[in-house]
Order: C-alpha cells, then sequence, then structure tokens
C-alpha cells in the first residue's frame, strides 16, 4: 500500500484530500515517550497492583493507538509474567480511539494487574 512508504505518503494525503477516501492512522510506537510512571500495590485488592503512567507522542503527526506491554523479570533477566494491553484497557473511558493519539499531548493510562510474586524485581514497559 502506497501509504505505507514514508515518502510517498504526503502525495497520498493530498490525493485524499480531493477523493473521497480514508487513509489508516500512521503507527510509530517509537516515537511514544512515557514521562512519568509508577507501579504500586493495589490499595483494595490483595494480590494486585496498579500501574499508572503519562505517555506523550513526540511524533509530528497522529498516530494508531499502541499496543503497551508491560514485562516484569527475575534478578536475571528472566521473564516471570508478560501482558500485552489494547488501548481500549489503558485509557480513561471516553477516549475515542479512532482519532488517534495527537502529537504532543500527554495522555494518563491505568491499569491494574495481578501481582507477579517476589520474585519479579524489576518491569519494563513497551509500546508495540
Amino acid at each position: 500500500m502506497l501509504v505505507k512508504i514514508p515518502e510517498l505518503r504526503p502525495v497520498v494525503e493530498a490525493l485524499c484530500r480531493s477523493l473521497p477516501c480514508n487513509l489508516p492512522l500512521r503507527s510509530g510506537p517509537a516515537e511514544i515517550d512515557m514521562v512519568a510512571r509508577e507501579i504500586r500495590e493495589h490499595p483494595q485488592v490483595d494480590g494486585a497492583l496498579m500501574i499508572s503512567a503519562t505517555i506523550v507522542n513526540r511524533g509530528s503527526y497522529v498516530q494508531v493507538w499502541p499496543l503497551f506491554q508491560v514485562t516484569f523479570t527475575n534478578i536475571s533477566g528472566t521473564t516471570i509474567a508478560m501482558r500485552q494491553f489494547q488501548p481500549d484497557e489503558y485509557l480513561a473511558p471516553g477516549i475515542e480511539l479512532a482519532k488517534g493519539m495527537q502529537p504532543g499531548k500527554e495522555v494518563a493510562l491505568m491499569l491494574e494487574v495481578m501481582d507477579p510474586g517476589e520474585q519479579a524485581t524489576s518491569f519494563q514497559f513497551d509500546f508495540l
């Protein structure tokens, strides 16, 4: 598809302004920065954790909401637990997913997950 070739995207966008067509949003997970993050014990649910973070799209374009992956590892770096979350699982209700992630706008995310246990000594967040 021509729209996926970065050099041709502006030409295709210009054509679509004069034609009745809809282009898919771009995907640029490498351009999403996490500006704040926290994992803490869930205040109301035993054996659960709360993950909160603030992310921002550093790209110059609107992009599709990414998958959010959480990985917990032990002291030797072995994965203890991992899960991927869809945007409707980590974004607040009311955010219109179809409008995509706007450039430069900070967005909060919140998740509740099962505590992987004492073996988990570190965590990593990734956007896919």
